[in-house]
């Protein structure tokens, strides 16, 4: 079995049907809707298992919106993983790994995946972060505007090259490159 074949037989498991409902996760959540999003969840895996990527996405994000379950983010993120939006893909794994083994006790292969997953975007992402005190100063992050001074900041990014700026008017910028591995 390739391993593409094997992502798809772990993915298309559906969710427990109401098996958790007394799980963190569930609060508040009813049975009428968590059944809209189980329908929704069980159609975006059939659009991944079809490589419809993009709208397997929108229906996971759609899912999501009614009940914000740890097993749909863990199956967002591996589409996601799929297209290559690295960033996007470790914010829903990290948000997936929020109770750790619990969502997925029943299946703990899939959290063994899960655990894999996190491994590989951590290889790929790192966190750039920054202090600044001098009051009114903006600091900008690879061009594009990240927070006003004072105060401390931290972003998940690429594995790479990044540029950190500080601007404040009538002072010098100071530019920063940052390598994040």
């Amino acid at each position: 079995m390739t391993a593409r074949a094997t992502v798809l037989g772990v993915l298309l498991a559906a969710l427990p049907a109401h098996a958790d409902d007394t799980k963190p996760w569930a609060e508040g959540i009813s049975v009428e809707v968590q059944d809209r999003a189980n329908e929704l969840f069980a159609a975006a895996n059939e659009l991944f298992a079809k490589q419809d990527l993009a709208n397997a996405v929108v229906q996971y994000r759609a899912a999501l919106a009614l009940w914000d379950h740890p097993r749909i983010r863990f199956n967002l993120a591996v589409t996601l993983i799929q297209l290559d939006r690295i960033l996007e893909a470790d914010e829903a794994l990290t948000a997936a790994l929020r109770f750790r083994e619990l969502p997925f006790k029943d299946k703990p292969e899939l959290y063994r995946e899960a655990m894999t997953y996190r491994k590989l975007l951590d290889a790929r992402t790192g966190v750039v972060a920054v202090s600044c005190t001098q009051a009114g100063a903006t600091v900008s992050l690879d061009g594009t505007r990240w927070f006003t001074c004072p105060g401390t900041e931290q972003r998940r990014v690429l594995a790479g090259e990044h540029l950190v700026v500080g601007e404040l008017t009538d002072h010098l910028t100071l530019s920063q490159p940052t390598f994040v591995s």
